[in-house]
C-alpha cells in the first residue's frame, strides 16, 4: 500500500478533486477520483460525504480523507 501524500499535494488540486465527485451522494458514501497533480504525479483521492445540522438546516459537504500516489511524477 502506497503512503498517504495528502499533505504535499496543494489546496488547489485537493480542491478540483472535490469538485469531480458526485453532488447527490448520501452522507456516509465513500468515493474516489484520479488526478494527475503537478510536481507529485497520478494521485487517487479518497472523499467522504459529510453533513452537519445546526437547527432545521442541513450542511452536506465532501472530505478528503486520504491520498494515494498512483504513479510518480515522471523526470
Amino acid at each position: 500500500m502506497a503512503d498517504n501524500v495528502l499533505a504535499r499535494i496543494p489546496g488547489e488540486f485537493v480542491a478540483r478533486a472535490i469538485q469531480a465527485l458526485l453532488k447527490q451522494a448520501p452522507p456516509g458514501a465513500v468515493a474516489g477520483v484520479e488526478q494527475d497533480v503537478l510536481g507529485v504525479g497520478r494521485v487517487k483521492f479518497t472523499a467522504v460525504r459529510m453533513s452537519l445540522s445546526r437547527g432545521r438546516h442541513v450542511h452536506e459537504f465532501w472530505t478528503v480523507e486520504s491520498a494515494e500516489l498512483l504513479a510518480p511524477k515522471s523526470p
